[in-house]
């Protein structure tokens, strides 16, 4: 004959159980967002860097720097978090913007701007972008 042995948690086991679990949570997604928006960081910068290194090689075959249709660049990124536009500055220069969207909106960085020397943080305008601390890993 067998005897079964029944477990069972007292209702205060459960509510110190789930109290711990609730701490750990609150703790861990705050670390959790921020790794998530500096991952959505990098798809910016890469995105803009591939897009100047596509410029220069435009410019190489041709007088001018080309628009996103004429480098066939879609005009949101991968994730569909930035919006992507080049705006041609005179025949030797252009500036390329990734603005947030959708889960990127209120990114603390904003938008991201790139032109032929690299990383731009305020335009001849004065428009402010995205400062060289959001453009680091």
């Amino acid at each position: 004959m067998r005897l079964y042995k029944f477990y069972a948690f007292s209702l205060l086991e459960i509510l110190i159980t789930l109290s711990v679990l609730g701490v750990l949570v609150s703790i861990s997604y705050p670390s959790l967002q921020s790794l998530l928006q500096s991952s959505n960081r990098k798809e910016a910068t890469l995105l803009l860097t591939k897009i100047q290194y596509q410029q220069e090689q435009w410019r190489s075959h041709h007088q001018n720097y080309a628009l996103l249709s004429e480098l066939k660049v879609p005009s949101t990124s991968e994730n569909n978090l930035y919006q992507i536009k080049i705006s041609l500055i005179e025949d030797d220069n252009y500036l390329i913007t990734a603005e947030p969207i959708n889960g990127q909106l209120g990114e603390s960085c904003g938008t991201y701007a790139m032109d032929k020397y690299g990383p731009v943080e305020k335009s001849s305008s004065g428009k402010i972008y995205a400062n060289l601390d959001c453009w680091q890993y």
